[in-house]
């Protein structure tokens, strides 16, 4: 099968070096040497068929002969087994009843060893406890007498406690009423302290007011003097303002008079024109004294006019001064009211410290003298107290020295109390062990009479038992024989099994080819005359007939890329790849189709899905990088293709690599084949800030092939039903700083289109597109358009 896809696939790309899509002749070239490579394959099917009908017949009866076999075998197994089961029984009846007499015979020994062990313990402790009685009765004489002396010392150390007790009472007295003294002193000292505590916060807050005051008095006595200052620095400025104001009025005066002699002299000068006898000169001369007199008027005018300005400058610099001084005068005036209020309140707050001075003498006395009875008052306390904690110490040590006889004489009781117990008790338990030790003597007769029975039945039963193993042991080996006989049997019948099954499966695509050869025939028939539609109504029958016939539906697809059906045959492709998913003739194909209609992004997954079947493919890593890399413009990822291809000993790809791969990006040319991405930006392509770059690296007089791009670009674009989009130039615009070489003074343009295209409901929009074919960044699709062939998410 192989040697007919890679001659098919060899035919299709032996064109150029380059493997491009072939001539129309060329198609008819290949699609008959196709076609007889088909009818030489089905010829050879039938042959095929033939020979895999007599091996499954041969097979067959085979497998019959054996399954008769097994049933033999089975049947003299399940004997065996019915044996086994019997013996098996009977064993385990005879093991049950000897491991039961092993048990009895086990529990019998115990039973003895434990008695005779129990007996000796028994006599053991009747001897001990004999020799403890006797001892018991020893020690509880002597423990009475002691119990005597204890009882006389308990009474002398009560006496002594009962003493100690009416001293320390006596203490305790004399030491209450002198705390109470304590208290009512500390008491009265408590309220002086806090009343001088009192007196002493009072005095700080009165000082920290007087501080305060004292400050403000400062700050108002330092206000009222700056306001003085202040006052007299305005009226000085005054004065020199009244004083230069009183010049300037001077000067005003001056030059007004001088304006009158002016006008004065040129009056006169005019009427000297008036006399009609003057000559020429005399008039030019009059004409000449006019002028420089105007002249003269017209500075003085000026002159007077920077007077007046000058005098207006002055009178409002005095109004300000003027206003100045009485808002001065009137804060004086509140200066000095606040400073007099100020120091009233001063010598208020010193008055009130003196007073308090003499209350805090007075309490600081008082709680001096509560100090010093408070102390005395201690003294003797402390001596009450040492006294006490004297009696104290000797309580103790009588209540100790108490504790002790009692412990003492409650010992000696409880020890005389636990004798007698211990006494009575050993009495009872040596009469009850006597009685237990005739009892043992009794059943230890009756456990040794049972012990000799049972030593003459388990060794009968053990022979019994040893005679039916091994009749299980042979039973066992000849079941074993059988199984593996049996085992050897269907491990043949399975295989036979699967070699049928196999050969099954391989002929019913046989068998359907064998069913539809005539009417293949037919099609390659008209195929080869050139009667192309009639071939392709052929093929259509053939699949007709047996709907998962590869062929049928490759040569259906191959006829109508002949006819130029690019849609259709891609259509007959998927379905004879989808009879059969390792079908390299038909994505080869498919490949081939899909390059012609411009769909390089398919013809790369066509490419990708026959190196995923077969990773030694060459061929279709060579096509894969040239596609990636001539259209699709994935220049590195087709290096990496031509990379797998080289290390399979292509040729092809190594000479493309040389060619392409060490080609800088900045120096690569680009044409827009087809448009792989899309973009989730609403501004791409719609603002003139984010034309869509489509340029080409050419030299920078080759502008046609840079718009051309940008019509390429466009041409691929579709609406959301897939329909073209219409698109006319309508202006070049918005220049923006660019390195590019078609860059005029590092300025270049954006191209702005109108497009028109139609949402899914069918509205019609009209846009403004904006590309540039100054650079290049791969194009994606604009929002709310697609591209001729779908892209992946």
């Amino acid at each position: 099968m192989k040697h007919i896809f890679f001659s098919t696939f060899l035919l299709l790309c032996s064109l150029s070096v380059w493997a491009q899509i072939p001539t129309d002749e060329e198609k008819i070239e290949n699609y008959k040497e196709v076609l007889t490579l088909k009818k030489d394959h089905i010829n050879a099917n039938k042959e095929l068929r033939q020979k895999k009908e007599d091996s499954l017949a041969t097979k067959k009866a085979e497998l019959k002969k054996l399954e008769g076999e097994l049933n033999v075998k089975n049947d003299s197994l399940t004997a065996i087994k019915s044996r086994l089961e019997k013996t098996a029984t009977t064993l385990t009846s005879k093991n049950e009843k000897l491991k039961k007499k092993q048990e009895e015979q086990k529990t019998t020994k115990a039973d003895l060893d434990a008695l005779k062990q129990k007996r000796k313990t028994d006599q053991e402790k009747l001897s001990n406890v004999t020799t403890k009685l006797e001892a018991d009765q020893k020690e509880l004489q002597v423990q009475q007498k002691q119990l005597e002396e204890h009882k006389a010392k308990k009474a002398t150390v009560d006496e002594k406690i009962t003493t100690n007790e009416s001293s320390f009472n006596s203490k305790s007295q004399e030491i209450a009423k002198k705390q109470a003294n304590l208290n009512k002193t500390r008491q009265s000292l408590g309220v002086k302290e806090k009343e001088l505590t009192a007196l002493k916060d009072k005095e700080q807050t009165i000082n920290v007011n007087i501080s305060t005051a004292k400050v403000d008095v400062d700050t108002k006595y330092q206000k009222v003097s700056d306001l003085s200052n202040s006052m007299t620095n305005s009226s000085s400025s005054l004065s020199k303002q009244m004083t230069a104001l009183a010049e300037v009025n001077k000067n005003l005066s001056a030059k007004t008079k001088s304006i009158l002699d002016i006008r004065t002299q040129i009056e006169g000068q005019e009427q000297k024109l008036k006399n009609s006898n003057l000559s020429k000169e005399e008039v030019k001369s009059i004409q000449g004294t006019i002028t420089a007199l105007r002249s003269k008027q017209t500075g003085l005018l000026s002159e007077i006019s920077t007077l007046n300005n000058k005098l207006k400058a002055i009178a409002t610099e005095n109004e300000s001064i003027i206003t100045n001084l009485q808002t001065l005068e009137k804060q004086k005036g509140t200066a000095i009211t606040d400073l007099n209020t100020a120091q009233s309140k001063l010598a208020s707050l010193n008055a009130k410290k003196k007073t308090l001075d003499a209350d805090i003498k007075k309490t600081s006395a008082e709680v001096n003298r509560l100090t010093q009875e408070e102390s005395t008052l201690q003294a003797n306390l402390q001596q009450l107290d040492a006294d006490l904690a004297k009696l104290k110490t000797e309580k103790v040590e009588l209540k100790k020295e108490l504790d002790w006889v009692t412990a003492k004489y409650n010992a000696a009781s409880d020890k005389v109390a636990t004798l007698k117990t211990s006494i009575s008790q050993g009495k009872q338990e040596k009469e009850s062990l006597e009685g237990t030790i005739a009892l043992d003597n009794e059943t230890i007769k009756n456990d040794e009479s049972t012990l000799n029975d049972l030593n003459q039945e388990i060794p009968a039963l053990s022979t019994e038992i040893k005679n039916l193993n091994a009749t299980q042991t042979s039973l066992n080996q000849k079941e074993k024989t059988t199984n593996n006989e049996i085992e050897v049997l269907e491990k043949k019948i399975e295989e036979l099994k699967l070699v049928n099954s196999r050969l099954e499966k391989e002929l019913i695509p046989l068998r359907a080819s064998d069913n539809i050869a005539k009417t293949l025939f037919q099609g390659i028939d008209f195929g080869l005359q050139g009667n192309y539609k009639s071939a392709n109504s052929s093929f259509k029958k053939a699949y007709s007939q047996e709907p998962k016939s590869k062929d049928a539906y490759y040569l259906a697809g191959y006829t109508e890329y002949v006819l130029k059906n690019y849609k259709e045959s891609v259509n007959y492709l998927s379905k004879s790849i989808s009879a059969d998913s390792t079908y390299f003739d038909a994505f080869f194909l498919k490949a081939l189709v899909n390059e012609s209609q411009g769909n390089y992004s398919g013809s790369v997954e066509d490419y990708t899905s026959i190196s995923n079947l077969d990773g030694n493919n060459v061929k279709a890593y060579e096509q894969k990088g040239r596609i990636l890399n001539d259209f699709l413009m994935e220049f590195d990822l087709a290096c990496t293709v031509w990379d797998k291809a080289i290390k399979l000993g292509s040729e092809y790809a190594t000479k493309r690599k040389e060619e392409t791969c060490n080609i800088p990006l900045s120096e690569r040319k680009y044409i827009i084949a087809q448009i792989t991405k899309k973009t989730t930006d609403d501004g791409y392509g719609f603002s003139e800030t984010k034309p869509i770059s489509v340029g080409l690296k050419e030299d920078q007089e080759d502008r046609a092939n840079r718009k051309a791009n940008m019509s390429s670009y466009l041409s691929l674009l579709r609406d959301a039903k897939g329909h073209p989009i219409t698109f006319r130039r309508i202006r070049s615009c918005c220049p923006y700083e660019s390195k590019s070489e078609l860059a005029i003074d590092g300025m270049a343009l954006v191209e702005e289109f109108q497009i028109t295209y139609r949402d899914d409901s069918g509205k019609k929009y009209t846009k403004m597109l904006y590309l540039t074919y100054y650079e290049y960044n791969k194009p994606a699709v604009p929002v709310g358009l697609k591209t001729n062939f779908p892209i992946g998410d």
